[in-house]
């Protein structure tokens, strides 16, 4: 899309996950909708109890960053930003060139580390 400007969501956690999904439904036109992520999919740990009663597979927590960008006909970019120039609008990337945005959503996230404790006193992490 020439011309368009960028609408840019570094991290895709809970929050920026709803606005692709909200895109796909209505996206802005002369906008293009950007998601960067060090990784090709993100956990929804709403879904932790239900794995961990067993209602839900491990695996169906897993959101396919790809697949979701293609159907917001959105750009997925797997990579680090080093930099973030608010003077310029722009962000820098370890393996790409700088890129201009026009709208930033961080979304902060959490580490998530899981241990289940077993009554000998023992833990395992999943």
């Amino acid at each position: 899309m020439t011309g368009s400007q960028n609408i840019v969501l570094l991290g895709v956690g809970h929050t920026n996950a709803h606005v692709i999904h909200q895109w796909i439904r209505n996206p802005i036109p002369n906008y293009r909708l950007v998601a960067i992520s060090q990784y090709p999919s993100a956990t929804y740990s709403g879904m932790l109890p239900g794995v961990l009663s067993g209602q839900f597979r491990a695996a169906e927590m897993e959101i396919d960053l790809s697949r979701l960008l293609n159907r917001s006909h959105g750009e997925l970019i797997l990579d680090d930003v080093q930099k973030l120039d608010l003077d310029t609008q722009t962000l820098h990337f370890t393996k790409r060139s700088p890129m201009p945005f026009a709208i930033l959503s961080i979304g902060v996230g959490i580490y998530l580390k899981i241990i289940i404790y077993f009554s000998n006193g023992s833990g395992r992490e999943i």
